[in-house]
């Protein structure tokens, strides 16, 4: 009983994810959902599993491709993944994401180090914006501190800017594939992060954008 007790303390009363109309989600009412969030403080939940939930529609729409994302705040190496969100194709890493809530520049470390230690071709930083331009790249990565093996002027990063990805992904996505990247951003709130607040609140826009299935 006094396992059992505080086993239930730690429960949490999370409120389900509404049916969706696959017929409602016009591009619209989907960027209205997900504009909606990137605009709220979540300690970098929401640009995360916004990104990374939208990311796994796509390549589940392409097929051969799957997507993976930690949870939040755990050090990539415990987490078992190369950054914050990663796709892979069979079981090799292809592609290699660090997402942000704070400026871009904070994840140039963890960028360059992903780079080199999976031997990938290229590697992108996803953050608000408004994105860097070219040069400002350039000099940033050229000023870090370049981990052995990588010259900085071969180094090829990508910074997005969150807001303007996510748009992209939900216009290139079916409308059922926006029903699934809106249900998969339920279950990485739901499951990577601990506060009930965001889950709670991702629910109540979903009722409010109008694409809500009829009972």
């Amino acid at each position: 009983m006094y396992m059992a007790g505080h086993i239930a303390a730690t429960a949490r009363d999370l409120p389900s994810i509404p049916g969706l109309d696959a017929s409602l989600l016009s591009f619209r009412r989907v960027v209205w959902v997900t504009d909606g969030l990137l605009d709220q403080p979540s300690g970098g939940a929401h640009e995360q599993f916004t990104f990374a939930a939208l990311l796994h529609a796509q390549a589940e729409e392409y097929g051969n491709r799957r997507v993976e994302t930690k949870t939040l705040n755990a050090a990539d190496a415990s987490a078992g993944t190369a950054a914050d969100v990663q796709v892979l194709e069979g079981g090799r890493l292809i592609e290699a994401y660090e997402v942000t809530a704070n400026p871009w520049s904070s994840k140039i470390a963890q960028a360059l180090a992903v780079l080199r230690d999976y031997d990938l071709s290229r590697v992108h930083i996803v953050a608000h914006g408004p994105a860097p331009s070219a040069d400002e790249i350039r000099d940033t990565v050229a000023a870090a501190s370049i981990p052995s093996g990588l010259l900085a002027a071969n180094v090829d990063l990508s910074v997005l800017d969150v807001r303007h990805e996510c748009r992209s992904l939900v216009h290139r996505l079916s409308r059922p594939g926006r029903r699934s990247g809106l249900n998969k951003l339920w279950q990485h709130l739901a499951s990577r992060q601990p506060d009930a607040a965001p889950v709670r609140a991702y629910v109540t826009r979903l009722e409010n954008a109008g694409i809500t299935a009829a009972e």
